[in-house]
């Protein structure tokens, strides 16, 4: 008896843990104050155990074992507070922040709403190496989009959670959906997409408005290079210099020769496949995707100074 119990508890929490979380992912705000706006999103590869099981099993194991209606199970779900921090912008003169989640292997892609001491208007980007292709829209209905580039080996769930902030200017995470499972493949390209949209009522200037946001975020498989030559040509099509780099080595800055007309990379990949690229006068850095840590490809990059 006590093993079927046990079984039919067990039952009970993965359909409610599942459906908790489609809930708290949902784009109608119905678990989120509507005066919070949608500014991102924190991608994990693990959930972020913001629902307390053991309580909710504990308040609830009656109703659990003989099916009976249980207590509302929003009340044992809780938000993960991003932590802010000093982020000095040299350009703007003054003091501005940024915000962490202090999530490991995790990727950030979202902007707070912040304002300086000189009463300027801000947003907080808290973008990972691994995103590109950032696009911020502002006005009546707000966007952000970008692509996390991930390598073959690594980040094989994808959990989208929905980021936050509050009025007061705090920045929470609630948990996503259950998540995605990518496919093991050596092959490049987009492998998944998710849009999340929210409507929030917003006061500005002591004017309320309503903010609609939409939120998307493409996950594509890179090749990290292998090997990079760089190979700087005359403007008769004659190779100056060339010289080979493993993508860590590749030097943080580049005075090319002054009979320099343009610059080819030449890239070898995991797969043994060659890419070339051509840099002109007028482009200011070379780059080239090496794998992070957390299995993300991120851009190694050369800036060029042209002399």
């Amino acid at each position: 008896m006590k093993n079927s119990v046990k079984t039919l508890v067990t039952l009970s929490l993965s359909l409610l843990a599942l459906l908790c979380s489609c809930q708290l992912a949902a784009p109608d705000g119905m678990l989120i104050p509507e005066s919070d706006r949608l500014i991102g999103v924190l991608i994990t590869q693990e959930p972020l155990g913001l629902f307390d099981e053991d309580q909710f099993t504990e308040d609830n194991l009656e109703a659990l074992v003989l099916g009976y209606a249980t207590t509302n199970p929003d009340r044992y779900t809780s938000r993960l507070y991003a932590r802010r921090v000093d982020s000095p912008d040299p350009l703007m003169g003054e003091q501005t922040y940024r915000y962490d989640f202090d999530v490991e292997s995790s990727i950030s892609f979202f902007g707070a709403h912040l304002t300086t001491e000189g009463g300027e208007d801000y947003i907080a980007s808290s973008y990972d190496p691994c995103v590109g292709n950032v696009s911020l829209k502002c006005g009546e209905t707000e966007g952000l989009s970008g692509t996390v580039h991930l390598t073959s080996g690594g980040f094989d769930t994808i959990r989208v959670n929905p980021v936050y902030q509050s009025q007061d200017g705090s920045v929470y995470c609630v948990a996503g959906e259950a998540g995605y499972t990518r496919p093991t493949s050596d092959t490049p390209g987009v492998v998944y997409s998710e849009k999340l949209t929210n409507t929030s009522t917003v006061t500005e200037n002591g004017v309320t408005t309503q903010k609609n946001t939409v939120i998307e975020v493409s996950f594509e498989t890179v090749i990290p290079a292998e090997q990079i030559t760089i190979l700087q040509m005359s403007a008769d099509h004659t190779v100056l210099t060339k010289q080979n780099y493993t993508p860590t080595q590749l030097p943080e800055k580049l005075t090319p020769d002054v009979r320099t007309a343009y610059i080819i990379t030449e890239t070898t990949d995991a797969n043994k496949q060659h890419n070339r690229v051509l840099y002109a006068r007028n482009d200011t850095a070379l780059s080239a995707y090496i794998t992070q840590p957390n299995g993300t490809g991120a851009p190694a990059t050369t800036t060029l100074i042209w002399p």
